[in-house]
């Protein structure tokens, strides 16, 4: 029914068909800095205009997300979707800027 855009690669190209796609669904993500940097990220998930890399060899220019993308994003995880920054440190500030999105926390399995 929908054209989805299922958990991301791993690597650099790791959102190359996105903007082809009707939903995206990431299960059990985990960010981390090589898949998409933090702060892109938190524009994807926000709904502002995003560049993501995608190779050269296929595509003329990067993957633009304008902000009138209409995408909606479900996502699980174990835990809440965290900054860890180098040496793995942790930043909660940074942390923190998830509060803009909409999470639930289910209890029964």
């Amino acid at each position: 029914m929908f054209t989805c855009f299922l958990n991301p690669a791993k690597g650099k190209y790791a959102w190359v068909n996105l903007d082809e796609c009707d939903v995206a669904i990431l299960q059990d993500f985990r960010w981390n800095s090589e898949t998409i940097s933090w702060s892109d990220l938190l524009l994807l998930l926000e709904g502002q205009t995003v560049h993501l890399p995608r190779p050269r060899n296929l595509f003329a220019t990067d993957l633009e997300l304008p902000r009138s993308n209409t995408i909606p994003f479900f996502a699980t995880s174990k835990n809440i979707i965290e900054y860890i920054g180098p040496f793995d440190t942790r930043d909660e500030q940074e942390t923190d800027m998830s509060v803009r999105w909409k999470t639930f926390q289910f209890t029964h399995k």
